[in-house]
């Protein structure tokens, strides 16, 4: 039968029930700790002291062995014979005032136990935070961009696209910047009036020019509020200028249903004016053959 439990009011091993029982650490220290843990006046414990297992916490006890093998995997065994901690000390009485159980802190970890918890803490919280950001499709834009939409900004939305426009009341009013998110999501982007090239923004919006993530979303509109006309190149406006000529070119061919273009009429001019600033653009000045075929003839 076990020794009986030094701890005053324990009953432990005296013929009522059994427990393990730990006899005091021979570390000097540590014994101290115990006896002070215990509070028994002018106790000085002996070779066969013991405190019994329901004075310590469960983590403090030990009633499993384990090893590693060398291919990795981990064999459990259970003992025969509980044992403690090697900082395991007495915190629980529960035959004395509640005061005297005091909870053992939490256990030390080494530096790099704490880096390596934090960094898998930070990596879990990263991955929801990764998640929560993505937008998965173009209902999903449209069902929820309403709730991180700017209070400077508007918007109009149809079944194919979400127009975002930032208007300005100064004076007369007008729209300074707006865009255009497609069911794609893909994004057009204009800054006063102008198509900007989605090249400028692949910074922010990557290379396939998707607005796929909320901040992406949110950036955007933060990026175009504050942005000027400084920031509009001399190539935005003549290509927006190329472009609103090939819409009139466009518009007037098929009204007069012609193939080809009269070099004398104002199709022509406008033909000539869309080839020049064209050439301004391009790295090397050089006409199309078309527009050297119209002058040959």
């Amino acid at each position: 039968m076990p020794r009986a439990c030094c701890v005053p009011g324990c009953k432990a091993n005296y013929k009522t029930f059994e427990v393990s029982a730990f006899r005091f650490p021979s570390d000097e220290r540590r014994r101290l700790q115990w006896v002070k843990a215990i509070h028994r006046e002018d106790f000085t414990p002996s070779s066969t002291s013991v405190v019994c297992a329901r004075h310590f916490e469960e983590h403090f006890i030990i009633t499993e062995d384990s090893i590693t093998r060398p291919d990795g995997t981990v064999i459990t065994a259970k003992r025969g014979t509980p044992a403690l901690a090697k900082d395991a000390f007495p915190t629980i009485f529960p035959n004395q005032p509640k005061y005297l159980s005091k909870e053992a802190p939490p256990a030390r970890t080494n530096p790099q136990e704490r880096k390596d918890k934090m960094l898998a803490r930070d990596e879990v919280q990263f991955q929801v935070w990764m998640e929560n950001d993505m937008i998965n499709s173009f209902e999903e834009f449209g069902d929820k961009f309403v709730g991180k939409l700017s209070k400077d900004w508007l918007f109009v939305s149809s079944d194919c696209c979400v127009c975002l426009l930032k208007p300005n009341c100064d004076g007369q009013p007008n729209i300074t910047a707006s865009f255009k998110v497609m069911k794609d999501l893909k994004v057009f982007i204009w800054y006063d009036n102008i198509a900007l090239n989605s090249k400028k923004f692949e910074w922010l919006l990557g290379s396939e020019n998707k607005c796929d993530r909320w901040t992406k979303f949110e950036n955007l509109m933060s990026h175009l509020s504050s942005y000027s006309k400084s920031a509009v190149s001399d190539v935005d406006k003549i290509s927006h200028c190329i472009q609103v000529i090939r819409e009139v070119l466009e518009t007037k061919s098929e009204m007069e249903n012609e193939s080809e273009i009269d070099r004398n009429s104002e199709c022509g001019v406008l033909w000539f004016c869309d080839e020049q600033l064209n050439m301004f653009c391009k790295e090397k000045m050089r006409y199309s053959s078309d527009m050297l075929l119209l002058c040959i003839q």
